[in-house]
């Protein structure tokens, strides 16, 4: 599981955590695909790949970094990838502390994964979180 947050600060109407889990047998072909759609539509090895139109390389159209976009969902899903997503308005969430609200959207994630590994096979899984400073 690979999981981010987005608009923790409250500046837009909504605090949102996904994540996206990634059964282990298909990760080396994902990986692969990925390089290969990278390389298609032009983004060096350093060259960010994110969502937000905001973040893509000048050299890169947007037509393309829509597409690439498009490719890798398409991708995803084809090798049983699945996402998840928690999503509060910031008008429901203001009154709990910073700290908590991150906390609670970070366990019902690790909760969906658990029942994700449960429905693969009761399997192990590993479970990664964008770097934060905001709660130890």
């Amino acid at each position: 599981m690979i999981a981010d947050e987005a608009d923790q600060d409250g500046q837009k109407q909504f605090l949102v955590f996904a994540a996206v889990f990634f059964p282990a047998t298909n990760v080396l072909k994902l990986h692969n695909e990925v390089l290969n759609l990278r390389k298609k539509f032009g983004y060096g090895d350093e060259d960010v790949l994110k969502s937000s139109p905001k973040t893509k390389p000048k050299h890169v159209s947007s037509t393309d970094h829509a597409e690439i976009k498009n490719a890798i969902l398409d991708l995803a899903a084809a090798e049983s990838c699945k996402v998840c997503c928690y999503v509060v308005p910031h008008d429901i969430a203001k009154g709990q502390k910073h700290a908590d609200r991150l906390k609670f959207g970070t366990n019902t994630l690790l909760g969906k994964f658990d029942q994700f590994l449960l429905e693969h096979g009761k399997c192990a899984g590993m479970a990664f979180f964008d770097t934060t400073t905001d709660y130890k």
